[in-house]
């Protein structure tokens, strides 16, 4: 009995050093768009707080003696010194039922804060729980991230499924996407969420062959009849709830053609996610409709529809290159794995020679620069900090979202092989692509985050799913103009 208590009780030195590793840095949070960085910072508490984590980590086994000398670093070196214990006492910490009522608290208060928001102001201090619970450990996401396909290499394809109402992914979506600009009517006016509306106004107000209309003809040939309706404006602002809605379909049906009972969990973490919230506001709307187009082809490969499959990737390939290319190219490698193991079916295989002359072209357009790409830092530290960077700030720090990347890694082992190949190709192309967080969100992340919280007992399940949807809700708000 002794022993099962201090089991329930390992989560607090775990929790005192990942204390540690936010005060080192600061945490980032962002209101009304406007980013506060380096909120909490205090040097020497986080070194006060490293050592007390170790402390009490002894004091509940002693075989973890080890920690105490190691905490000590922390003089030195604060936040890695606090992020290797964290990460030593995350094999061993057990997280009781007991959890779930901070969680809940915490998302409680955060959607309070958005109903404050939409009604009127809203007091600050409420969503700084939520915004701790997920952006608290900024410096820990890019070694998540990497970490992460350690289990992706791994995957066994194997998961269970769990209960959500079927309303819940579309309610998610629309509450994502419409709030924000329900908010901005009493002005009477809604201003553009980024500054990239102007170039889909231009391009359907006045149409141009150039770099812009290249990349993404497909999609701007959608749009123009539209705009030719409602107004090339009005098309240019709102095109989001939409493509927000066609995003949490596409989640839905591609995580249904692997497993029937994760398609409503996997769509509502679709529309929750810190893909979706980053692309709200990074003005890559052709980018997500291109890869929501990929994963229905993805999702028709998994069945076996090549010809479909195929049709709906050039649909891709002309919505926005760059996103098709690092799917297919993803795709591909995962084909060439198999073809070299002996087990590429007939239908993969068709697929593949179906689809792969256009690759091996933007390949050469993306060589011969007519479509550039931004290439890395090559020092390892600047790498690392140009990963804190784009995660932690850009697009106001909607893609730091450390609670949805724990999920990602414990969900890894159970995808299905097809998808962890997207995952760790995609991972290995960030040490050469200067645009990592682009590269991250373009990832069906939603299906691993799925899989892993089937694991989850019902109460800690929901309350995890609620804080989610309150922070996506507080981002969506936070960052509206």
């Amino acid at each position: 009995m002794m022993r099962g208590n201090r089991a329930q009780l390992s989560i607090f030195p775990a929790g005192l050093e990942a204390a540690a590793v936010a005060m080192s840095v600061g945490v980032d949070l962002t209101f009304n768009r406007v980013t506060y960085v380096g909120i909490f910072n205090d040097y020497i508490m986080a070194v006060a707080l490293c050592i007390a984590g170790a402390l009490l980590s002894v004091a509940l086994d002693r075989r973890m003696a080890l920690l105490v000398p190691l905490s000590g670093l922390s003089f030195l070196f604060p936040t890695a010194a606090s992020s290797a214990l964290l990460l030593a006492l995350s094999w061993r910490t057990r997280v009781g039922s007991w959890v779930k009522w901070p969680v809940l608290a915490a998302a409680s208060a955060g959607f309070g804060w958005s109903l404050m928001r939409i009604w009127g102001d809203p007091v600050n201090a409420l969503a700084v729980p939520i915004d701790l619970l997920e952006q608290g450990l900024a410096p820990l996401v890019p070694a998540l991230v990497v970490l992460s396909v350690v289990p992706a290499v791994l995957s066994d394809g194997k998961a269970r499924g769990f209960y959500l109402p079927p309303w819940a992914p579309w309610a998610a979506a629309l509450g994502v996407s419409v709030l924000p600009m329900l908010e901005q009517v009493g002005r009477g006016y809604v201003a553009p969420e980024t500054v990239d509306w102007i170039y889909y106004y231009r391009a359907l107000l006045h149409p141009t062959v150039g770099w812009f209309l290249l990349s993404r003809p497909a999609y701007i040939g959608l749009l123009y009849p539209f705009s030719k309706v409602f107004g090339a404006y009005e098309v240019s602002i709102a095109q989001f709830p939409f493509l927000a809605l066609f995003y949490t379909f596409s989640a839905y049906y591609l995580a249904k053609s692997w497993k029937r009972d994760l398609a409503l969990p996997a769509a509502l973490l679709a529309a929750v996610s810190p893909m979706l919230l980053t692309f709200l506001y990074s003005g890559l709307q052709a980018n997500l409709f291109s890869i929501s187009v990929m994963f229905l082809a993805l999702a028709n490969l998994l069945k076996g529809r090549w010809k479909y499959a195929a049709g709906l990737s050039y649909l891709s390939l002309t919505s926005h290159v760059y996103a098709w290319a690092q799917l297919q190219g993803a795709t591909l490698i995962y084909a060439a794995w198999k073809w070299w193991r002996g087990e590429l079916d007939p239908k993969t295989r068709n697929y593949v020679l179906a689809t792969s002359a256009p690759f091996v072209a933007g390949l050469a357009l993306i060589g011969t620069g007519f479509y550039a790409v931004p290439l890395a830092p090559l020092n390892p530290l600047a790498l690392y900090r140009s990963l804190e960077f784009q995660f932690a700030i850009l697009s106001w720090g909607s893609a730091n979202a450390f609670l949805y990347y724990i999920f990602v890694y414990l969900g890894n082992r159970k995808v299905p092989g097809l998808l962890a190949s997207l995952y760790v190709s995609s991972v290995v192309a960030m040490f050469f692509v200067g645009t990592a967080q682009n590269l991250l969100i373009d990832l069906p992340l939603f299906v691993p985050v799925a899989a892993a919280m089937s694991e989850l007992n019902r109460g800690l399940r929901n309350a995890v799913l609620l804080a989610m949807v309150s922070w996506a809700l507080v981002m969506a708000l936070a960052s509206a103009p």
